[in-house]
């Protein structure tokens, strides 16, 4: 036992060969790697003290940037395509397995093309790149532009040649060279309709953001059927519109458009010479008012003129709608001057590509269908009951060439959310071409109107096992008093002309409820109903009302994810019992971009991600907090969530750190 004790000390580690005394202890030099540059060769050789060779090389930690590697003797070769700094941790081993480890750090850096005011810059590319390859370097160019003297307030890179290009510019922030196009850049396309990228004092991101980081203006330039091609950069002095483009009024209203100049305002003067209606008024203050006696849309040039004579010159619009009663049932030809895409001024801003219809509320209706079909695709948007929101964006919307929308109890927005205005408005379009009585083809609207009773739930409310609960039933359509009946319901629970429930256990129960009223006409709707607010909740993480802080880390995108998981999105439920409103904020820290979004009443986890039944979505750019709230007055209101599950989700548009907080009153 001694001896072989005293041979395993022998040949342990602190015994050392002969060829490992000819040659010392492997140990390393000087490890600080040269600078490496986007689209340029690169070449470094590794180097070690001592051990006996040969030394072999590998990486045991990080990465090299794509387009470089680490040879087995210690070459790093090849041509990197992205910029950074890149911490890696190498491995040197010799040929008695002596292993040593080396912290170094690789910075790649990219060299643009500088470029400035007045400077016209000529290219070729050998190709197009729109999967933006980044080893053909033949495809895509960087450029810098520096920035003017602080009196500029527009730069426009004009481009000229045959076909079309991309143009990308950073977010603010966005480090030069970065391949975060997805999230980190604007891009454009440059093609016979857009020959010019825009960056001023409007723009997004903005001259002065790029002022305020005190760097150039990076921009990718990437071929995409371009081969020779040339750019130049136009700065200008003259004053820039905070706005041109505005949302159109009804006909009968007032008409009153500030056209604000950004900055100093007081020696700034506005006009066009182009004759607009009778009814309107511009003064050299950028004011257009009037009333609107006519629909349509007029286009001008308005033109802003400084003190020192400097005059700049906008295309720009305004409009007024008029809204046509349509009865249901009655199809109706949609006549517009042109598209719902038609540019330069497209959607809501142009009437003349859309018609708006108003169907006046009636509570003996129960359920509403709108079509529009024809021989071209079509868009379909029914108008938010919310008036702040009018035409901001609408509540529920349909493209194709048959477009389609429902407004009943079980849709949202419901039928009963227009009982206070009396009215639902929504809008129909063709998308592309503007359809008159000669026209080739044709759009068909129609409005079916379901004069049966329906009962006035999006979903049944959910359960607490062993607790008495009464819920009232109400109805729309038909004509009242109405009386229910139910098929599947668990034991406990009932139905008259309300819902009473005393449920013994948790579980998910089909059931199908049916209303009529004192005509005799009935209708069968079919529910889930839920007993147990786990089950209600889905895969969502449950949560209490109030959340003081809840912070975490996205590290996707979730458009990168077919299938949301904790990488890009989180989905949190709440219950909603005796709330008379509900809060959430998100904050997002610098480099985090997403949205915060709330769903639809009566909506499941799975409609709420994957379908968009979304009541309420904000989206927030870094360091900013944006929030959502429901209350009782408003759309939507949280008396729609009645002791239903209500989802909450934030997603990463653009990946990073964020803060959650809620609160219920």
């Amino acid at each position: 036992m001694i001896f072989l004790l005293l041979m395993l000390i022998a040949c342990g580690p602190g015994v050392t060969s002969p060829e490992a005394e000819e040659y010392g202890a492997l140990a390393f030099g000087d490890q600080t790697l040269p600078d490496a540059w986007v689209g340029i060769s690169y070449r470094h050789m590794l180097t070690a003290e001592g051990g006996v060779p040969p030394i072999s090389w590998s990486i045991d930690r990080g990465r090299l940037p794509d387009g470089l590697r680490l040879k087995y003797d210690g070459r790093i070769t090849g041509t990197p395509t992205e910029p950074g700094v890149y911490e890696i941790f190498v491995a040197a081993t010799d040929a008695e397995n002596n292993r040593k480890f080396s912290e170094v750090s690789l910075p790649v850096r990219f060299e643009p093309t500088s470029i400035g005011c007045g400077d016209v810059l000529e290219g070729s590319f050998d190709g197009s790149n729109g999967g933006l390859d980044w080893d053909r370097f033949g495809t895509y160019r960087w450029l810098q532009i520096q920035l003017p003297d602080p009196a500029v307030t527009r730069i426009e890179a004009v481009m000229r040649g045959d076909g079309s290009a991309l143009g990308f510019i950073p977010e603010a922030g966005e480090p030069p060279g970065s391949h975060n196009l997805a999230d980190g850049y604007v891009q454009t396309t440059l093609d016979g309709a857009t020959t010019s990228v825009t960056v001023d004092l409007s723009t997004e991101p903005s001259l002065t953001s790029f002022r305020t980081d005190g760097l150039p203006i990076s921009m990718l330039l990437v071929g995409n059927g371009v081969r020779d091609w040339s750019m130049e950069i136009v700065c200008t002095k003259a004053p820039i519109f905070e706005r041109l483009w505005t949302l159109p009024v009804e006909q009968g209203e007032p008409v009153a458009i500030d056209y604000d100049i950004l900055g100093d305002q007081s020696t700034v003067r506005i006009w066009t010479d182009d004759e607009l209606p009778s009814w309107v008024s511009l003064n050299e203050q950028g004011l257009l008012e009037g009333i609107a006696e006519e629909p349509g849309g007029w286009d001008f040039t308005i033109k802003a003129e400084d003190d020192e004579g400097r005059v700049r010159e906008e295309e720009t619009m305004f409009g007024v709608f008029d809204v046509t009663d349509i009865p249901c049932n009655t199809p109706t030809l949609l006549q517009t001057e042109q598209g719902w895409y038609e540019e330069p001024f497209t959607g809501p801003y142009d009437p003349r590509g859309y018609e708006v219809f108003r169907l006046p509320f009636d509570t003996q209706i129960g359920d509403i269908q709108i079509e529009l079909a024809g021989d071209t695709d079509s868009y379909l948007g029914l108008v938010s009951p919310d008036p702040y929101y009018r035409f901001y964006g609408s509540a529920e919307y349909d493209y194709g060439s048959t477009a389609q929308i429902s407004l009943n109890a079980t849709s949202y927005p419901r039928w009963t959310n227009y009982r206070g205005d009396g009215e639902a408005l929504f809008v129909a379009a063709p998308l592309n071409d503007g359809l008159g009585l000669d026209a080739n083809g044709q759009l068909i609207l129609s409005v079916t109107c379901d004069r049966g009773p329906r009962t006035d739930r999006a979903a049944l409310p959910v359960l607490e096992p062993n607790q008495n609960t009464l819920v009232e039933l109400e109805g729309i359509g038909g004509t009242p008093p109405y009386r229910w009946s139910a098929q599947g319901l668990p034991p406990g629970v009932s139905v008259g002309t309300s819902l009473r429930a005393l449920a013994q256990e948790e579980g998910i129960w089909d059931v199908a409820l049916t209303i009529e009223d004192s005509e005799g006409l009935s209708h069968t709707q079919d529910y889930r109903l839920i007993v147990g607010d786990e089950l209600a909740c889905e895969d969502a993480e449950p949560m209490p009302c109030d959340v003081d802080t809840l912070s975490g880390t996205f590290e996707r995108s979730y458009y990168a994810e077919p299938v949301f998981t904790e990488k890009s999105t989180r989905t949190f439920c709440i219950v909603t019992r005796d709330v008379a409103s509900l809060y959430a904020e998100l904050e997002h820290r610098r480099d985090a971009e997403g949205y915060l979004s709330l769903s639809d009443p009566g909506a499941d986890m799975t409609s709420f991600l994957y379908q968009n039944d979304r009541a309420l979505m904000r989206f927030g750019d870094e360091e900013q907090t944006v929030q959502v709230a429901i209350g009782e007055s408003g759309w939507p209101s949280i008396l729609d969530y009645d002791r239903m599950p209500v989802f909450v989700s934030i997603q990463a548009y653009d990946p990073g750190n964020w803060i959650f907080s809620s609160r219920c009153y």
